[in-house]
């Protein structure tokens, strides 16, 4: 079956940092309202995928397991140009600077069904718990989720879908993805979600 996939693709870290606290919001509210319909996409892409006909959106053991072996097979790399090399070497401190140089990344389509991934990983979150949420994080610029779209519970530590799926291709990248990723990813997580900060206790006087 022919499918047109269209592509949604996430500003760079780089940019989100930039972005003012309005411009951050706008472009979670929009991350957020797209998702039933990016969802939809990839159920389309997923379709029209020989042997994935009769997947349907959901979030039983076996949608994810058969949605994660789907993902397996499109995740896509390209060589990075030389600009991307020059940009990533200049970005790296010093003392990193030996170890050996990444050539490699995702496609702009891989980019893209990260997105709809991270949106779908999400959603399976708060399905397993429904105490979780959709939020946007806004502390410090030095937090490496900062003005990312997160999913949060009552713990101190934020969930980035986002940043967990782009983990996730670049281990089917190099072939060393386990086998129940999401799953064992959800199963790790939901107790994170609600860890609280642990307050040192008071000394006596």
């Amino acid at each position: 079956m022919s499918y047109t996939y269209t592509r949604f693709l996430f500003p760079s870290m780089s940019w989100l940092n930039a972005f003012s606290r309005k411009d951050a919001k706008d472009w979670y509210e929009l991350y957020v309202a797209k998702i039933p319909e990016r969802l939809q996409v990839l159920q389309g892409y997923v379709n029209s995928t020989p042997g994935f006909e009769a997947w349907e959106l959901g979030y039983e053991p076996e949608t994810v397991r058969m949605l994660e072996r789907w993902f397996i097979g499109h995740v896509e790399l390209r060589l990075q140009t030389t600009e991307e090399l020059e940009q990533y070497y200049a970005s790296v401190p010093e003392r990193f600077k030996n170890l050996p140089t990444i050539v490699t990344t995702l496609t702009d389509e891989t980019n893209s069904l990260v997105v709809d991934m991270s949106m779908y990983f999400g959603e399976y979150m708060r399905h397993e718990d429904t105490g979780l949420q959709w939020n946007l994080c806004v502390n410090g610029k030095k937090n490496v989720e900062y003005q990312n779209p997160v999913i949060v519970g009552s713990g101190f530590i934020p969930q980035n879908p986002r940043g967990l799926m782009d983990v996730f291709a670049l281990k089917v990248g190099d072939k060393t993805q386990k086998p129940d990723y999401l799953i064992n990813l959800k199963n790790t997580w939901i107790p994170i979600l609600w860890l609280e900060r642990k307050t040192p206790p008071k000394k006596e006087n």
